[in-house]
């Protein structure tokens, strides 16, 4: 058999579902095929099999993000229709922020979040909605950042004043490190809490001494205001003066419980398509600013994202980007344990919740594993 018809053949195979997609790229690399051939030609659908095989049933997933940029890679495999491939029809939702993303899912219409960490312990510590957290879609410690009034010289001169944040958020949560790092407490400053939506027109209006904020958020008020800085970032946590500390902020993957113990085998595809493809394609430098872009233009179309290119990918290089077998690997060295306990004693402490838990009641380390095997 000549090797164009072994390729068509093993396109026939991976359109009827019996090896994986990953499995015929390999296969036609050692045919002498390129990678780049060997997609296009399942992409094209001209596959014999594709004539008579009747159309496999796809899995609904509603995704919910909480509307950052860094959170939203799951929107260019959407729009490349990588989840289609593996059977799954994708709805892409933005949320404000990770609250009405966990009311949505309360309530039946999402099924998958990507949300900052914090908001995922106070909905299992409140019970709301059971839910699995399942990995990471960012390491995202570098892109935190606080911004003052440009009088205020340091994070130790903040005590007093008075600062903006969202209640509960992993922003909060944030601010609450870096007041710690100096020796401060939330005791030491007045805090006013108030919806994502309203902390730039409220910061640039003169409300407040210094605002902990989302990424959407932020470089808004750095552009519009005539008297704002950034004062810190995460990536001083671990550098001196103060304190130093080894805090990592993890963004989080959650399936809810009832869609991931029916679908198993929907969440690994979708992982697996996130955590290994996309990951990927964000990360590799001969594909990284093909992926910037088609972020960028769906940013554009669908939130109102008005950000430049330089500014994008200034953002998505700050943000590690793990595999679906690194991630498996954080979880067996205990590394997701130790970062989201601390989360947690920190909203007991500030009676964000009113009972602690091990973190195993909400980490469920087996789908990731099973996309590690993919």
């Amino acid at each position: 058999m000549s090797n164009d018809k072994e390729l068509v053949v093993l396109a026939d195979l991976a359109a009827l579902g019996r090896i994986t997609r990953r499995e015929f790229l390999n296969r036609a690399v050692l045919l002498g095929f390129s990678a780049a051939t060997a997609s296009s030609l399942l992409a094209a659908g001209g596959l014999a099999a594709t004539a008579t095989a009747a159309p496999a049933a796809m899995t609904k997933i509603r995704s919910g993000f909480a509307i950052a940029p860094h959170m939203a890679l799951q929107t260019v495999a959407q729009k490349k229709g990588w989840f289609k491939e593996v059977g799954l029809d994708v709805e892409i939702i933005a949320f404000d922020a990770g609250a009405p993303l966990f009311e949505a899912m309360a309530a039946g219409r999402v099924e998958v979040g990507h949300t900052g960490s914090t908001p995922i312990f106070a909905v299992h510590g409140t019970g709301t909605v059971p839910i699995y957290f399942v990995g990471t879609h960012g390491e995202a410690t570098d892109i935190f950042y606080i911004l003052s009034r440009k009088s205020i010289n340091s994070p130790a001169d903040l005590k007093g004043k008075t600062g903006i944040t969202a209640k509960g958020s992993v922003n909060h949560y944030f601010l609450n490190l870096m007041l710690q790092k100096y020796g401060l407490t939330e005791k030491d400053v007045t805090l006013v809490h108030m919806d994502y939506a309203d902390h730039v027109s409220a910061f640039i209006s003169g409300n407040g001494d210094f605002i902990s904020t989302g990424t959407n958020f932020w470089p808004q008020i750095i552009v519009k205001s005539q008297d704002a800085k950034i004062l810190f970032d995460g990536k001083q946590l671990g550098q001196p003066p103060g304190r130093l500390l080894k805090e990592k902020m993890y963004e989080t993957t959650t399936f809810k419980k009832d869609f991931a113990d029916r679908n198993t085998d929907a969440v690994v595809k979708y992982l697996d398509v996130l955590f290994n493809r996309t990951h990927t394609y964000f990360t590799n430098p001969a594909t990284k600013a093909q992926a910037h872009q088609e972020l960028l233009d769906w940013l554009k179309a669908n939130v109102n994202f008005n950000q430049p290119l330089q500014e994008l990918t200034k953002l998505l290089d700050q943000v590690k980007y793990p595999t679906a077998a690194e991630q498996a690997k954080l979880f067996q060295d205990g590394i997701f344990k130790v970062s989201f306990e601390s989360q947690i004693k920190y909203l007991l402490d500030n009676k964000r919740i009113t009972k602690s838990f091990p973190f195993e009641e909400l980490g469920n380390p087996r789908f990731v594993e099973a996309a590690a095997r993919k």
